[in-house]
């Protein structure tokens, strides 16, 4: 339902070229109007309502278990020509359920370990042995760095530490 005037601006040739044509960006407002319908409101259940309440399944001593095991990082092993042989050593150290394999680009296998004590064992094994690898540190065993602001240089640090205990 356009006029000709419209379409003659929508497909006007504004360059020289005779193989372009420039369309108009700017688009119609269509306004809309709203009918003053009531608003209905749904009561919704949540599935989960249910799991907030403590348990004394979960608890241990009365206090639930805060530590969560984290996923370890995946081991990249550089330079395979064998896999079946690079497999055979690997279940020497760890249970076929304990990892999992992918093939990457230039020769190089991506270790993903199911536990952190899988992910400890296959990198001693690999560092025994003189295997080319890469990973990254386990989460919980990166060390955290704490600064302190607006003590005297002369604050004993016997005492931040006691108080740091307290």
């Amino acid at each position: 339902m356009t006029s000709t005037s419209e379409l003659e601006e929508e497909t006007q040739n504004n360059s020289n070229n005779e193989w372009q044509v420039i369309r108009r960006t700017k688009r119609k407002i269509i306004h809309r109007t709203q009918h003053n319908t009531p608003e209905r409101k749904t009561e919704t259940h949540s599935q989960y309502g249910l799991l907030t309440k403590e348990t004394n399944e979960d608890s241990i001593d009365g206090n639930i278990s805060s530590t969560k095991i984290q996923k370890p990082p995946p081991i990249f092993v550089h330079g395979v020509i064998n896999y079946g042989d690079m497999i055979k050593q690997i279940r020497e150290t760890a249970e076929e359920k304990q990892y999992y394999t992918k093939c990457l680009a230039n020769n190089v296998i991506k270790i993903n370990c199911v536990t952190p004590e899988s992910y400890r064992n296959l990198v001693r094994h690999f560092q025994d042995n003189n295997i080319i690898y890469h990973t990254y540190q386990l989460k919980e065993e990166t060390a955290y760095r704490i600064a302190i602001k607006y003590l005297h240089h002369s604050t004993n640090t016997e005492d931040i530490k006691q108080e740091g205990t307290i």
